[in-house]
């Protein structure tokens, strides 16, 4: 099998004696989430790598984003204000990747009037944002291709997360690899996700890609069994997750409590292979290996 650095870091042959911090999202808390200025953050502050959330448009390229709807994170609704897609919610996947080029994905998350918890307002970081380069409306969502791209020329590592719908599981996960391929990222990423049979169908299609099973609570017995079978790489699971299984690594998300004697210290004194974070910069500081 060919090496992954990901791999190898699990398997305690990269500095095993350290946890590794993945920017979530990116910087999130300096930046709009899931796009490169946040990925650019990410990389400054010190974090071994960034995580990002793919989704298929519908012409089908895959794209960096979290949510199913287009709402959140950009003016989709001033842009296509009248279209019919609204009445569903403005799906990412019945957009074509030209029409997501045209929509802002950076205004929202410096909007001094916004509520959004994920904003730089709800994060309290809108003093430290750059509110005009923010607010400009250059801001895009990426694309895999770009993200990728961008990951391998600063020599990074990316967990990529499979997000599909019912109806572009299979699809996704084929264009997520192509792109993976045509990038040759192959020993920089992780994929996971919660879809269990999206995990599945990379471990037999790409075994040079190392995986991830995400959960949202304890692992039951019967999951336990699949990611032995199918020697999935790790388990990303919430702090609430014991320790999942003594073969596997277990990465934790998402940790913003970087204070003295907070979970984020004991979650690293714990002995966790990994953290997910919206805060890397407070987090470098958390790591007492850091520290020395």
């Amino acid at each position: 099998m060919s090496s992954n650095r990901f791999r190898e870091w699990y398997r305690g042959r990269s500095r095993p004696s350290r946890a590794r911090i993945l920017a979530h999202r990116g910087d999130s808390f300096r930046a709009p989430e899931n796009t490169l200025e946040a990925a650019r953050l990410g990389f400054s502050a010190g974090a071994d790598g960034w995580e990002l959330d793919v989704r298929l448009t519908a012409d089908g390229h895959p794209v960096v984003i979290h949510d199913e709807s287009l709402r959140r994170t950009t003016n989709v609704a001033e842009v296509f204000a009248g279209d019919d897609r609204g009445l569903i919610g403005f799906p990412v996947s019945q957009f074509t990747l030209e029409e997501l080029q045209w929509l802002d994905a950076g205004s929202w998350f410096v909007d001094e009037r916004s509520i959004e918890p994920r904003s730089a307002r709800g994060f309290g970081t809108i003093d430290l944002v750059d509110r005009v380069q923010y607010g400009s409306g250059s801001i895009r969502i990426p694309t895999l291709l770009e993200a990728l791209l961008w990951t391998m020329d600063v020599d990074w590592l990316v967990n990529v997360e499979i997000k599909p719908t019912s109806d572009d599981s299979d699809a996704l996960v084929r264009s997520v690899l192509a792109t993976i391929e045509r990038t040759r990222a192959w020993n920089s990423v992780t994929i996971s996700s919660f879809d269990h049979a999206v995990v599945e169908s990379v471990v037999r299609n790409e075994p040079r890609v190392a995986t991830g099973a995400l959960i949202s609570g304890p692992l039951d017995p019967r999951t336990a069994s699949w990611i032995e079978w199918l020697a999935i790489d790790a388990v990303h699971g919430p702090p609430s997750s014991s320790a999942p299984l003594p073969a596997r690594p277990l990465l934790v998300y998402t940790v913003n409590d970087s204070s003295p004697d907070g979970l984020a210290t004991q979650l690293f004194a714990s002995g966790v292979t990994g953290i997910f974070t919206d805060d890397p910069i407070h987090f470098r500081r958390v790591d007492p290996i850091n520290q020395s």
